[in-house]
């Protein structure tokens, strides 16, 4: 995976649980000294070793922690050099959502050779849609779920999102139901 995405679980642990927890995690991975550069490409285990020693050492389940993380994922993205997307992707939350796939288009631009995953909106409404997430990347329905609070937070709005079916031997892709419920308050 890109530096970004290291960058933003460094960042995640950090103000979330200290910069004390953050030690000890990149301490056991041997990644204390590594600076996570946002267009390298850095190996897969690194972002699951993370995850599965933050997991052991906080006593939180990985899908947990992934789905916190997820949440957070849009406030982070403000912070840097990639927060035009919020402007350009979309300016409601299933208009953004179905120009997902055009947001990652552009970042292959911009980082090539990136794999990023794919969505596919299906059965859209006003309030309504199916989310399909396709990815080369196993285990991650957690974190895209939290992905899509987070941008429900970010567009101001209260939604239920349901995971109707993950990637698996019979799958190719997983699904999420999502609801707008109204706007937060």
């Amino acid at each position: 995976m890109y530096g970004i995405i290291n960058r933003f679980f460094k960042d995640f642990f950090q103000q979330n649980f200290g910069e004390d927890e953050w030690s000890k995690i990149a301490k056991i991975l041997d990644i204390e000294k590594l600076y996570f550069m946002g267009m390298k490409q850095y190996p897969d285990q690194i972002t699951y070793g993370i995850v599965s020693v933050a997991s052991e050492k906080l006593e939180i389940d990985q899908e947990k922690i992934l789905y916190l993380a997820g949440t957070k994922w849009v406030d982070f993205i403000l912070e840097t050099e990639f927060n035009y997307v919020f402007k350009v992707f979309g300016d409601n939350l299933f208009d953004f959502m179905k120009n997902l796939d055009n947001l990652h288009f552009n970042v292959t631009n911009v980082i090539p050779g990136i794999k990023p995953p794919s969505f596919k909106c299906t059965n859209v409404t006003q309030d309504t849609l199916y989310l399909h997430y396709y990815s080369d990347r196993p285990g991650l329905d957690s974190f895209v779920e939290g992905l899509i609070m987070g941008l429900a937070t970010f567009f101001n709005k209260k939604i239920s999102i349901t995971l109707q079916n993950s990637k698996d031997e019979n799958n190719d892709h997983s699904i999420f139901f999502v609801v707008i419920l109204g706007d937060r308050t």
